[in-house]
């Protein structure tokens, strides 16, 4: 049971900036100089400015997940952290395992006329063909995609949305037979037909795992332009570096005559040193959500993937020593969490307080992209966590 003590907050003006909106500080751009103190100064001035301003339109964070409600309940140490971060707008993923959240979503997200919801669609039969780890559903055949995405679009009727559609699917199309056999191309074509016509301010991006063998990836993408496809997103899940996102998506983006891209940033803050993708001991949680973007080719930085929550048990063969061994995919993981809070954005360039498992251990550097990543020495399997004092701090995007 959800302790009472938690506050849902269905506000869609997340608590700590840059604000996660669509347009906002698109029309409050500054002059970029070379001096971080100047762009810090600058965009201090410029986000409060900007917040006088009216909204165009920005990413609605009206659902905190679930997994922080029960994680700040069950874990005391980690809501100051938790509290940091659940008013970033998280996407929503609508699929067809478990309940959905989609018409508390929309309904939380209609209170603003400015609010623009950010949506997962994975409902693929057959999904995750190939590692299995998010497979079954109750979609398992052509006729029952159809249904479940045509009642999607009932529900989101002409709102406008940005939409990430089925993860994996064009990367999985790109390396691996089981996508074809599946049928996952005439199903994302249905797909895109069905949110054209009938969600027509649905702004549509096929997800495209970075790992895609491109030449086939793109292939694929330039057939489904013709049926409506807006854009790709990148990194989904995955923990690439920003920069490495940037030139993946440059090279999509002059193959496909100028598709744009979203990114996850929600995990990536170290890029991913060892090439690891299964609960990545050296993660650190990215950059917020923001549409304030060095790069023409993207259109959005977003949190797709819920930070904390675990990739699975990531036990298998394969995996690196920088896989860290976690609960059940989906499921949310203290240990993880406490390591991509520390190793993260917040931490290091927020100035936010780290979260300790043992104050009186000595922290050590650890060696990672941005080579400022403190841990605490020796930590235990069972880790207990001690924050320390909270202070308010203003978020601002380098």
């Amino acid at each position: 049971m959800v302790s009472t003590s938690w506050h849902r907050q269905p506000t869609c003006v997340p608590h700590i900036l840059p604000i996660a909106h669509s347009n906002l500080l698109r029309h409050c751009h500054a002059p970029k100089t070379s001096s971080f103190a100047m762009r810090t100064h600058q965009r201090t001035t410029l986000a409060f400015a900007c917040i006088l301003a009216p909204a165009v339109g920005y990413i609605c964070n009206a659902l905190v997940p679930h997994t922080y409600e029960e994680a700040w309940n069950a874990y005391p140490p980690l809501r100051d952290a938790i509290d940091a971060i659940k008013g970033q707008a998280i996407a929503t993923w609508h699929t067809d395992r478990g309940t959905s959240e989609l018409e508390a979503l929309v309904a939380q997200c209609d209170e603003d006329d400015d609010a623009v919801p950010a949506i997962v669609l994975y409902g693929l039969p057959g999904k995750d063909c190939a590692g299995e780890w998010s497979s079954g559903g109750t979609n398992t055949n052509a006729d029952q995609y159809r249904t479940w995405v045509d009642a999607f679009t009932q529900t989101i009727g002409d709102r406008e949305i940005v939409l990430v559609l089925e993860p994996d699917a064009v990367g999985l199309l790109s390396t691996n037979d089981c996508a074809w056999a599946n049928d996952y191309l005439p199903n994302l074509q249905v797909a895109l037909e069905l949110l054209t016509t009938q969600s027509p301010n649905a702004h549509v991006y096929v997800d495209v795992a970075s790992w895609s063998n491109q030449a086939k990836a793109i292939d694929v993408l330039n057939d489904l332009r013709a049926y409506g496809l807006g854009g790709l997103s990148l990194n989904t899940a995955n923990y690439k570096a920003t920069d490495d996102l940037y030139a993946i998506c440059d090279a999509y983006a002059e193959a496909t005559d100028g598709l744009h891209c979203i990114l996850d940033t929600s995990r990536n803050y170290n890029g991913s040193p060892h090439g690891e993708w299964c609960n990545a001991r050296s993660a650190g949680i990215g950059a917020p959500p923001t549409d304030w973007v060095d790069n023409d080719n993207v259109d959005y930085l977003l949190w797709i993937k819920v930070p904390g929550e675990s990739d699975g048990e990531c036990t298998h063969a394969g995996r690196t020593d920088d896989a860290m061994a976690g609960p059940a995919a989906g499921l949310f993981f203290p240990e993880a969490f406490e390591e991509m809070w520390n190793k993260g954005y917040f931490v290091q360039e927020a100035q936010q307080p780290g979260v300790w498992s043992d104050l009186n251990a000595a922290p050590e550097r650890v060696t990672t992209a941005n080579d400022a990543v403190w841990r605490p020495s020796s930590p235990a399997p069972n880790m207990t966590f001690t924050p320390q004092p909270t202070r308010t701090v203003l978020v601002l995007l380098k």
